[in-house]
């Protein structure tokens, strides 16, 4: 390839790039925006608490 068409490539994946922030920031901002009007109750801490101590136990008997 010459210098002119690693050039172009570069831009062409740098504009690529930039493009998939830009959509992955507007996903991601859409998503915390519904959250927060999201008015459906939590779940309590301990509840959380509970369940992932139940998967933190399922996992380490996995691995050993």
């Amino acid at each position: 390839p010459t210098r002119r068409s690693s050039d172009l490539e570069f831009m062409r994946e740098f504009i690529r790039s930039r493009k998939e922030e830009r959509e992955h920031d507007a996903w991601f901002r859409a998503e915390v925006e519904k959250a927060l009007k999201d008015d459906s109750p939590g779940i309590p801490h301990e509840e959380v608490e509970k369940r992932f101590a139940k998967r933190r136990a399922n996992a380490t008997r996995k691995a050993s």
